[in-house]
């Protein structure tokens, strides 16, 4: 079998076409697989770690203000189309399935034209733009979020999996992963992280926080995102190196969330699901400049039940995060139940629901081409 995975604008949109094929892979040896990414986008980093193909298409989103740039992304759509046409037709793939991100639109738009069996997973609360217009039309709609299906076309194929997340999430001990990174038993291991892209406002309450030196015993790791990476150096000089240090991206996600006490971040959904599958506690501060408030949803399903703590971005600064971090830390049965949580939430079972899923999509439209 041959597969083309599409997706891309963050790593939530990545980190589950990764997991799926992984998941494929597992299910049909010998399958092959390529991914169309954004041209130029840092999420592809982990594509090309894990050693996939990568072809790319130049793209661009739409603002949601009027803009001189709107007008540029939209001249970009038929020439990203018919790159992705030419990558379909060298590759003859079996399946296309895309992950949302505006460029996952040119190869999923190809495939459907084409008669390609296609596969969208949204893995949020909210469907995407991608998934709400091209969701019917696509063969089938994998949801990771049974919310997801409120916000779909009458008529579309939606079906709930769960959001898959990399083996490597679930296999790797603390204390194996505590030993790698040199962590000792007595610290405090805190890491943070805006998302892929990184977070402007946790960017500088962190580094602030981080200047206090909250904390002998704590060892802190923030992620500033590629594009803040300089600047916030500049500005904090004092965090390069050390104890509390900034890094431009956190790579080996699955090594730190594994080896950390605390991890402070954004609550996207695929966030949620690898820090379920890493029994990770959490300070989640959902971003608010999403769709139908949907990071704030992923945070209030985990903080309902005691796995997380979450903090809006509204009132968040260095003093509120130093309180809600030394609760945590001085309570460590409550780290504990959290992790049991957590490991509770995890969706082990994701796997075959995925593959039983993608097999029902080509039996279909093998017996529909069949009557054709």
């Amino acid at each position: 079998m041959r597969v083309i995975f599409t997706g891309g604008g963050t790593g939530g949109h990545v980190s589950p076409a990764l997991a799926i094929a992984e998941i494929i892979k597992a299910h049909y040896p010998g399958c092959e697989v390529m991914f169309i990414g954004r041209k130029d986008g840092p999420e592809n980093a982990p594509i090309k770690n894990a050693g996939y193909k990568l072809y790319t298409v130049d793209i661009s989103g739409l603002r949601r203000s009027l803009s001189i740039k709107n007008l540029i992304a939209l001249f970009k759509i038929p020439f990203s189309i018919k790159t992705a046409g030419r990558y379909i037709d060298e590759f003859k793939p079996d399946l296309i399935i895309g992950t949302g991100g505006y460029v996952s639109y040119p190869a999923l738009h190809c495939g459907i034209k084409k008669g390609i069996p296609t596969v969208i997973h949204e893995s949020n609360a909210y469907p995407g733009l991608v998934t709400k217009v091209l969701g019917k039309r696509c063969n089938t709609v994998l949801l990771g979020m049974e919310a997801a299906k409120d916000g779909l076309k009458r008529g579309t194929n939606a079906i709930f999996v769960g959001n898959p997340v990399r083996r490597e999430f679930y296999k790797i001990s603390k204390s194996l992963a505590r030993e790698s990174l040199g962590i000792s038993e007595n610290e405090i291991y805190v890491i943070s992280f805006g998302g892929s892209g990184g977070a402007e406002k946790l960017n500088k309450v962190i580094a602030n926080l981080m200047l206090d030196g909250y904390g002998k015993s704590i060892v802190h790791l923030h992620a500033t995102g590629n594009k803040y990476y300089s600047s916030m150096i500049q500005e904090y000089p004092k965090l390069k190196r050390g104890k509390m240090r900034l890094v431009p991206f956190i790579n080996d996600m699955h090594l730190h969330l594994a080896a950390a006490d605390i991890a402070i971040t954004r609550s996207g959904a695929m966030t949620v699901a690898e820090l379920c599958a890493s029994k990770t506690p959490s300070i989640l501060i959902p971003s608010p400049n999403v769709a139908a408030n949907h990071q704030f949803k992923n945070a209030e399903s985990l903080s309902k039940l005691g796995a997380a703590v979450t903090v809006t971005e509204e009132s968040v600064n260095k003093e509120r995060l130093k309180i809600e971090i030394e609760k945590l830390i001085a309570n460590k049965q409550l780290l504990r139940d959290m992790e049991k949580k957590l490991a509770a939430l995890a969706a082990h079972r994701t796997d075959a629901a995925v593959i039983k899923a993608i097999n029902e999509t080509l039996k279909q439209h093998k017996n529909n081409s069949a009557i054709q």
